[in-house]
């Protein structure tokens, strides 16, 4: 692993909303749980255990999930 791909991972773990957020993002943003889990590549349960604190992402998928959550919640803010 490289430095940079270390920092990516460090600042996308400590960029993960509290469950509590990530539901209130998704549920504003009108995504489901299918449509989260294709675009970061996890299956519906997958997805539906990180909304509920039971588990986190990880790698690639953390990347993916903490981008399209603040993606969601940048257009849930503009429409506020």
């Amino acid at each position: 692993m490289t430095r940079e791909q270390l920092v990516e991972k460090a600042k996308a773990s400590n960029s993960l909303p509290s469950p509590a957020m990530q539901k209130a993002i998704l549920t504003q943003a009108g995504a489901t749980e299918v449509e989260v889990g294709e675009v970061v590549g996890a299956h519906r349960v997958t997805v539906n255990r990180w909304v509920m604190g039971h588990r986190r992402p990880t790698g690639e998928r953390l990347r993916k999930y903490v981008a399209l959550l603040a993606e969601l919640q940048e257009i849930g803010a503009k429409r506020a």
